[in-house]
């Protein structure tokens, strides 16, 4: 079910920050970062959980999971001060969603 949760999660959160890095309105770049805000720190917390329930299986595999589940909600917050500055560039886009898809990936690999 946790497992489950976060992955859905995650989907809501890449639609997030989508919605919100395609817009030019400042209004609408904030709401998306409020939204981004609820769906990462639910993200952590059926994180958290699924780490308390596997940490004994593979520790090493949950502590990098965990570590880049905490990276890439820094470069969620990063991408999102470079948008309202206007620096936001496609590098800083190619990073975020290369971390993002690292992070989920290195999940997966820690439930197995």
């Amino acid at each position: 079910m946790w497992v489950t949760l976060n992955y859905v999660l995650w989907g809501f959160l890449i639609i997030s920050l989508i919605t919100g890095f395609t817009r030019d309105y400042a209004k609408r770049i904030i709401q998306s970062l409020i939204w981004s805000r609820i769906f990462y720190f639910l993200i952590v917390s059926s994180q958290f959980v699924i780490s308390i329930r596997i940490f004994h299986h593979s520790a090493v595999a949950v502590i990098i999971s965990d570590v880049l589940c905490i990276a890439s909600i820094a470069l969620i917050e990063r991408g999102y001060q470079k948008l309202e500055a206007q620096t936001f560039t496609r590098l800083d886009s190619l990073g975020l969603t290369l971390i993002i898809l690292v992070a989920i990936i290195a999940q997966t690999i820690a439930l197995k």
